[in-house]
């Protein structure tokens, strides 16, 4: 019995651990919506994340040892749940595995991809006076952009990478710039883009992003 109390209070303990790794890693987002860009399936940097892989593994352990103390089976029947429930446990660890490499290697290759912007055609040919506006705002974009050369200064302003810093090409975004009183304002422009080269951190473009899906710029 005492065995049986103990492998419970693992559980017990375990599943506590999982409610507060979940309600950790909910705070984490919520504080920093680009949270989810630049984690995996399971990082050790998040705390939250930690929390949940030893509530999960206290959870297996308290059930499968609780299961074995006390079933009313016979030694043999018992040691044959207990390899099936080891053998799920592997095969679920390979499995987690094998995505989280997936993960990062499908980000990694899609940070390269997904940096070929393609603009929609158009339906027609601008007006001259289209084009001055257009060339207006690259003018002033271009200049409005440049104290943002150092990356800290960027960061400082409020614009959070959406993808892993580390990577060679890095969106960071301001929040706080994608209302509809920002739209195409070059003091306000809502993603700058980085490029990590042998010589340090170096902003290469800018873009506008409308608040709203479905918006004409």
């Amino acid at each position: 019995m005492r065995r049986t109390a103990a492998f419970l209070s693992a559980g017990l303990l375990g599943v506590a651990a999982l409610l507060g790794g979940l309600a950790l890693d909910s705070y984490l987002h919520a504080r920093d919506p680009g949270l989810a860009h630049r984690e995996g399936l399971f990082t050790l940097g998040n705390p939250g994340h930690v929390l949940l892989g030893v509530g999960i593994g206290l959870v297996v352990v308290g059930v499968v040892g609780a299961a074995y103390t006390s079933l009313p089976f016979g030694v043999w029947v018992r040691r044959g749940l207990l390899a099936g429930a080891l053998a799920m446990i592997v095969v679920s660890g390979d499995i987690a595995g094998w995505a989280a490499s997936s993960e990062r290697s499908t980000s990694a290759a899609g940070n390269q991809a997904a940096h070929a912007h393609v603009g929609a055609a158009a339906n027609r040919q601008p007006t001259a006076a289209e084009l001055e506006a257009a060339t207006k705002l690259i003018v002033e974009t271009r200049a409005a952009v440049g104290k943002y050369a150092d990356l800290k200064a960027a960061v400082a302003a409020g614009y959070i990478p959406m993808e892993p810093t580390d990577f060679q090409i890095v969106h960071y975004v301001n929040p706080g710039y994608m209302v509809d009183a920002d739209i195409l304002d070059p003091n306000h422009v809502q993603s700058l883009i980085y490029y990590n080269g042998k010589d340090g951190t170096r902003l290469i473009g800018a873009m506008f992003i409308m608040p709203r899906r479905g918006m004409d710029g």
